[in-house]
């Protein structure tokens, strides 16, 4: 996900380009949500945390296409190009001793 000039994957939009009569589902098993392919319908989710750690719980994947075929296009916005728009993450206190706490054990 990372690109050195582009920098991390901060947000994703996906559109479907097709419709899938059987199969091709895009799945989201850690949160439990699954999207059927429909043309014209976009699917948008976030990669990055509020304080700029990358977010499993949006990790993907997509069904087998059981009849017809899947078309989708695919947007990255990337970190770098939002670097003076975004603004800086804020730490809880309860964060900041997290950090702390685990930094003693490395």
């Amino acid at each position: 996900m990372f690109n050195i000039y582009a920098g991390d994957r901060l947000a994703t939009f996906m559109g479907y380009l097709s419709d899938v009569p059987a199969g091709g589902y895009t799945v989201f098993p850690f949160v439990g949500a699954y999207v059927k392919p429909q043309k014209g319908s976009v699917v948008f989710w976030w990669n990055m945390d509020k304080n700029g750690g990358y977010d499993n719980l949006v990790k993907h994947g997509g069904c087998p296409v059981m009849i017809g075929s899947k078309w989708i296009t695919n947007k990255w916005i990337r970190s770098n190009s939002q670097m003076f728009r975004r603004p800086c993450p804020r730490y809880s206190n309860r964060e900041i001793r997290g950090f702390r706490e685990n930094s003693k054990h490395q």
